[in-house]
């Protein structure tokens, strides 16, 4: 079974998802694997589910607590944790 990755939504092994691979726009900054997941994490909680960027911190701070203590996220943020679950 091969693996193929998409251009849009990299797949990553999480092996090395800090080291800078990604230049935005003409800036010479490089985003991680890691601030291109928690940006879309972020931009879904925002535009998709009406979230507030306070309300967004918040909820990343609950999520890294849910995860350390294995609860289950609501249904309707579950695709969301399982995502953002995946680089803390």
């Amino acid at each position: 079974m091969s693996t193929r990755t998409n251009a849009r939504s990299p797949q990553t092994s999480f092996g090395d998802i800090d080291k800078p691979l990604y230049t935005i726009s003409v800036n010479r900054r490089r985003y991680s694997t890691r601030d291109i997941v928690k940006v879309q994490v972020i931009q879904n909680l925002t535009r998709e589910k009406g979230v507030t960027l306070a309300g967004v911190r918040h909820i990343l701070s609950l999520f890294e607590v849910m995860k350390r203590h294995r609860v289950e996220p609501p249904a309707e943020l579950r695709e969301v944790f399982d995502r953002y679950a995946q680089i803390i």
